[in-house]
């Protein structure tokens, strides 16, 4: 009887031994696919910000674009008016000279006229 208890008392051990080492692996198990959670919530989290990141950036690059479009555009437009100007002050010129030689081609007519009738 006492054997019997004894190989009992052993079974009894082993069995709660081997539950305790699968309570154990599971346990395992579990820290490791939480530790893959954890990761893959990081990588996506990274992702996520990496992507946010690129967005950011290429906004950034559209506004210097479209500033610098605006830029050349006022540049642009400052140049057709001080051409516009220039072609006027010219063209006033021009008409001032004409006006001037027609000037002085009637005085020498008239002093020609002077002479020939003297």
């Amino acid at each position: 009887a006492a054997a019997a208890a004894d190989a009992d008392q052993l079974r009894l051990k082993q069995q709660v031994k081997r539950i305790a080492q699968e309570e154990e692996a599971r346990m395992a198990r579990e820290a490791e696919a939480e530790v893959e959670r954890v990761r893959i919530a990081e990588e996506q989290r990274q992702r996520t910000w990496e992507e946010a990141e690129q967005v950011r950036i290429a906004k950034e690059q559209k506004a210097r674009e479209e500033a610098e479009r605006r830029t050349r555009e006022v540049e642009q437009a400052r140049l057709e008016e001080a051409k516009r100007i220039a072609d006027k002050e010219a063209e006033s010129e021009r008409r001032r000279i004409a006006e001037e030689r027609a000037r002085i081609e009637e005085e020498q007519q008239q002093r020609r006229a002077a002479k020939s009738e003297a």
